[in-house]
C-alpha cells in the first residue's frame, strides 16, 4: 500500500512537473496546460484522494495485523476475540473498501489526464470541454464519490458473502438502514 501511495503521489508530482512547472512557451504541455488546466489539477487531485485512501488501506491492514497478534499473545486479546474472529475479520470485503475506492480515485485522475491530452488532439472534445468545463470536472467526481459510498454499503452489509454484489442484488433490502425498510400496505 505504501508503494501504491507513493506512486500516486509521485504522478501528480510529475503531472504538475511537466505541465504546470517547466513547461517551455509554445510547448505541447504549455498548450495543455493552457487549455485544459483544471482537468489536470483536477486528475491530480483524484490522484491525491487515491493516495490517501491507499494510506486508509495500509493503516487498516496494519490495525488487523495488530489484532490477530494480540490473539496469539498467551494473555490472549484484551477484549478476548479469538485468533479466528479476527482473521475473519480480515478476511472480510469490508477490510478491502478504502483499497476499492482508492482504484476508483485513481482511475479518475488518469482519466482526468486523458480527456486534457484528449482535448489538445480532438477539436469535438475540447468544444464540449468549452461549453462546461466546471460540470466536466464536478460530474465525475460526483460519480466516483456516489458509486464509493454504493461500494461501501455494499462490501459492509455484505462483508462476508464470496459475491456480495450477487447478494446485494438478490436482497437489495439488506441495503437500506435498519428501521427504514419500507412497509407493505
Amino acid at each position: 500500500m505504501a508503494a501504491l501511495s507513493a506512486f500516486a503521489i509521485a504522478s501528480v508530482a510529475l503531472v504538475m512537473n511537466v505541465f504546470a512547472g517547466d513547461a517551455k512557451p509554445g510547448s505541447v504541455a504549455e498548450s495543455i496546460w493552457k487549455d485544459s488546466a483544471e482537468l489536470i489539477v483536477g486528475g491530480g487531485a483524484g490522484q491525491l484522494l487515491a493516495a490517501l485512501y491507499f494510506y486508509l488501506q495500509r493503516c487498516n491492514l496494519a490495525w488487523m495485523y495488530g489484532q490477530i497478534c494480540l490473539t496469539l499473545v498467551p494473555e490472549g486479546h484484551p477484549d478476548g476475540v479469538t485468533t479466528r474472529s479476527a482473521t475473519i475479520q480480515a478476511d472480510s470485503w469490508s477490510t478491502w473498501v478504502p483499497y476499492r475506492i482508492a482504484f476508483a480515485w485513481l482511475c479518475l485522475g488518469y482519466a482526468m489526464y486523458g480527456m486534457a491530452l484528449l482535448n489538445q488532439i480532438s477539436p469535438r472534445t475540447e468544444a464540449l470541454w468549452n461549453r462546461s468545463p466546471r460540470l466536466a470536472i464536478v460530474t465525475p467526481f460526483a460519480v466516483i464519490a456516489l458509486g464509493s459510498l454504493i461500494e461501501w454499503r455494499v462490501l459492509n452489509v455484505f462483508a462476508t458473502e464470496d459475491h456480495p454484489w450477487r447478494s446485494a442484488q438478490a436482497d437489495p433490502g439488506k441495503l437500506l438502514p435498519r428501521g427504514r425498510k419500507r412497509r407493505r400496505k
